[in-house]
């Protein structure tokens, strides 16, 4: 990763010179004093103080913060500062490469093999904000059921009061090349949008269970569901 640290005094600058010789292997560091008006080059942003911008960004304090990651200097004055600090960028590492996806129009979480939520983008807040708590395990029967399957895969509809939205809940268990299980993937996504594409370009329509005879409804040009 190319980050770039803002620093505004010797101290600031002190400790991401320390981060910039000691973790070369896991990112490269660019300290300046003021922020730049391009940001394309870099994928993070290491800072002291907050700063408006789209990069996702770790901030510091060299005083306890609930908003800060709280150094003293030197930064690597023992083992245990040491590990923690390693730590602590490899989760942002990996907490920017899932940046993208904090985008994306619909909600996804990755969970681990025990369930435990390792990554949620937490979007949609409208019409999917019906989760009380995003960091929540995977539900064990939720697991097991994905275990029985051939294709380890489930789908369940989310029952809504609205005809806006056809909502879908999509479970996936992930492997390796030697087929042993990662973990889960998970999402919900507004299959309305998809259907009516499908049923526009097909030149189909949905009919009731007691209406369907044989073969698919030919439809006109009025989707309501």
């Amino acid at each position: 990763m190319t980050i770039l640290a803002l620093a505004k005094t010797d101290q600031q600058k002190v400790f991401f010179q320390e981060i910039k010789e000691h973790f070369a292997y896991l990112l490269t560091l660019t300290i300046r004093c003021e922020l730049p008006q391009v940001l394309d080059s870099f994928d993070g942003l290491f800072t002291f103080e907050e700063v408006r911008t789209d990069l996702p960004a770790q901030h510091f304090s060299f005083e306890k913060s609930i908003d800060g990651y709280q150094v003293t200097l030197p930064a690597l004055r023992n083992i245990e500062s040491t590990l923690a600090l390693s730590q602590l960028l490899n989760q942002f590492q990996q907490k920017a490469q899932f940046f993208l996806l904090d985008a994306l129009p619909f909600r996804l979480r990755l969970h681990d093999r025990t369930g435990k939520t390792l990554y949620s983008n937490h979007r949609p807040e409208d019409p999917f904000d019906f989760f009380e708590d995003d960091e929540l395990p995977l539900d064990s029967w939720v697991m097991s059921s994905l275990k029985d399957k051939d294709q380890h895969q489930l789908d369940m509809l989310i029952p809504s009061a609205s005809f806006d939205h056809i909502l879908i809940q999509h479970y996936q268990e992930l492997f390796d090349k030697q087929g042993k299980s990662l973990g889960y993937f998970e999402y919900i996504q507004d299959l309305k949008p998809i259907l009516e594409a499908y049923l526009k370009e097909s030149g189909q329509a949905l009919v009731g269970w007691s209406d369907v005879t044989s073969g698919a409804s030919i439809s006109n040009d009025d989707f309501d569901f």
